[in-house]
């Protein structure tokens, strides 16, 4: 038989699991507003995978998850041996809070995942080739959302996984020049000229020398 001091005990530590969780998924939410706002893009590239930004927001997502799933779990252990004491408690409206709040903090994070999800997973990451005589090459983040467009274009050095970032530009209409051809790459050394072809739709620079 457990003493009510025990029983205090275990709801402290449910509550501490849930505003762990519950605090993950805030984290999780003002995340992904802000590399929305900042106009945080790609991080780095893991074998052929891009890594983006945003993609934090999902795993502290599932950190809260977690967390809120082991409050629950304990919530439903001592809710099981306060009746199996016949000490059954009304509900109470710190229980009614967590509720709302879980409940409210769960739709505030899908929507929020499912609006940025949209707009950051129109980002396009493309290595241009030819690559440089030492291995260096050329890469172009594309990102478009409504009815505009802007980019970034930096190098990788051999071997590497972050990216220098050296140029950006802007476009009309989520116009993608890179990702549709519209472009010219000539190495000279270390440094290299990239330059549209077609500079129709981009409000930005048509012309870039970036250096490895």
């Amino acid at each position: 038989m457990l003493s009510e001091r025990e029983l205090a005990t275990r709801g402290r530590r449910r509550d501490r699991w849930w505003l762990v969780g519950l605090g993950a998924w805030c984290g999780a939410v003002v995340w992904c507003w802000g590399v929305t706002v900042g106009r945080a893009r790609t991080v780095a590239r893991v074998d052929d995978t891009w890594v983006m930004w945003w993609h934090l927001a999902p795993v502290l997502a599932l950190l809260g998850a977690m967390c809120l799933g082991v409050a629950a779990a304990l919530s439903l252990r001592t809710g099981a041996l306060r009746r199996a004491e016949l000490r059954v408690l009304p509900r109470s409206r710190r229980r009614t809070g967590r509720t709302v709040a879980t409940v409210a903090g769960a739709a505030l994070l899908t929507v929020t995942l499912a609006v940025v999800a949209s707009l950051q997973g129109e980002t396009v990451v493309t290595v241009l080739g030819p690559s440089s005589p030492g291995g260096c090459t050329v890469v172009v983040e594309e990102s478009r959302g409504l009815m505009s467009g802007s980019g970034r274009v930096g190098v990788l050095g051999e071997g590497g996984w972050v990216p220098d970032w050296q140029g950006t530009y802007g476009s009309d209409d989520g116009y993608r020049p890179f990702t549709d051809g519209g472009y010219e790459l000539t190495w000279r050394g270390a440094e290299a000229d990239v330059a549209l072809v077609d500079p129709s739709q981009p409000t930005g620079p048509q012309a870039w020398r970036v250096s490895c």
